[in-house]
């Protein structure tokens, strides 16, 4: 049984946009669908002719609760604001999930002996999020300096624990002029 259906709305999907109904069991969506085929037995029915319903916005680029670098914030240990209050806001604009980064965030070459498991920051990074944000989250990795090299077995380890990787052009193939760093997505 679902526990919420919003019926009579423009709903908006990336496949179209038409009058749908859109099913909550839990906290999430889990049905969008054409008028009259969810049950009817909901707990709680919500008229939104007139409205326009964006289920499940996706946030694909985020910086939460990271430093910025003294050379653009102008003073040391600036952070982004934390899961909480950047989940808090993208829930109440219509946002679902967030991707932001895990990786290297001193913004230095990372070396031999600096580097640390991939996975290990990938965990240390959900931890800042597990417990603490609105919206579910997913993550983009960045790789830097001699990161890259040893990827392909870490990589195949990523991938055995569950999330997809898509590589997406790093900076500097985008900016020449920018330091290296290359970006996969964790989803």
């Amino acid at each position: 049984m679902l526990d919420l259906i919003i019926r009579g709305g423009l709903t908006v999907t990336p496949e179209e946009v038409g009058e749908m109904e859109v099913g909550v069991r839990d906290g999430k969506i889990a049905a969008v669908a054409r008028p009259g085929t969810l049950a009817a037995d909901a707990g709680r029915v919500i008229d939104a002719q007139g409205k326009i319903l964006l289920p499940g916005g996706i946030e694909p680029h985020a910086h939460i609760g990271i430093p910025i670098p003294e050379k653009w914030a102008g003073r040391p240990e600036v952070i982004t604001s934390p899961p909480q209050a950047s989940s808090r806001a993208a829930a109440f604009g219509g946002v679902t999930t967030i991707v932001d980064f895990a990786g290297n965030f001193n913004f230095a070459p990372v070396k031999g002996a600096d580097q640390r498991a991939i996975m290990e920051v990938i965990e240390e990074r959900r931890d800042v999020f597990k417990n603490h944000c609105y919206t579910d989250y997913a993550f983009h990795y960045i790789f830097r300096g001699d990161e890259l090299q040893a990827a392909p077995d870490t990589i195949h380890q990523i991938g055995e624990a569950g999330p997809f990787l898509r590589r997406w052009p790093s900076m500097e193939e985008l900016w020449p002029s920018m330091p290296r760093r290359t970006r996969l997505s964790l989803i």
